[in-house]
């Protein structure tokens, strides 16, 4: 199963990092190629993290939409905030979300689900600094800053940074047991924050 990370300039490492390493630890714990890890940005080569880490990214969008996507995760960081005023990029990243099984959206990466209209109406979690500009985008959306992730039909939304993490082992429940989750919690040194 693909398991795809899109990321941009100035995305926010730990928030695809986490992620990725949950479901690498997955693979590593069951003994299988269960999850194939890749990264994608608009157009494939190097992207620059809001820490100044340098990635280079496996696929571009163009690649991306014809593969068929189980988990995609959108990690947020700085430069999800200028991505939201991006059209063409958008739209084309809607027809990549609209064709994978589930979504993971880590921190401000909800901005980008909020500005599609894929979380009218809900209830989601996110950044706290970015409330104002989530009810700027879509006022309908309701944002719970109580809790770390939270999981609405095929989408599910993080609080911020390292509850990507929270977001991922809850995203394995749909694929492993809980003592394959419990194993990886342990390889990573890591107390789940869900309430």
């Amino acid at each position: 199963m693909n398991v795809s990370f899109f990321i941009y300039d100035n995305v926010e490492s730990i928030d695809f990092i986490g992620p990725h390493s949950v479901f690498y630890f997955a693979n590593k714990t069951t003994k299988s190629n269960l999850f194939e890890l890749f990264t994608f940005s608009k157009d494939k080569g190097s992207i620059t993290t809001q820490s100044g880490l340098n990635i280079e990214t496996n696929y571009s969008i163009a690649d991306i939409k014809k593969k068929e996507i189980e988990v995609l995760v959108l990690p947020g960081g700085s430069g999800s905030r200028s991505l939201i005023y991006n059209d063409e990029l958008l739209k084309e990243l809607n027809c990549i979300i609209n064709n994978s099984k589930l979504v993971l959206s880590v921190c401000t990466g909800a901005l980008l689900l909020t500005k599609l209209g894929l979380v009218s109406n809900m209830r989601i979690a996110t950044h706290r600094n970015v409330i104002e500009l989530i009810h700027s985008l879509d006022n309908s959306v309701k944002v719970d800053t109580g809790v770390s992730v939270i999981k609405r039909d095929n989408i599910y939304t993080t609080a911020g940074v390292c509850t990507g993490i929270d977001g991922a082992l809850e995203v394995l429940k749909e694929y492993v047991n809980e003592d394959v989750i419990h194993e990886i919690e342990n390889n990573l040194y890591y107390i789940r924050y869900i309430q």
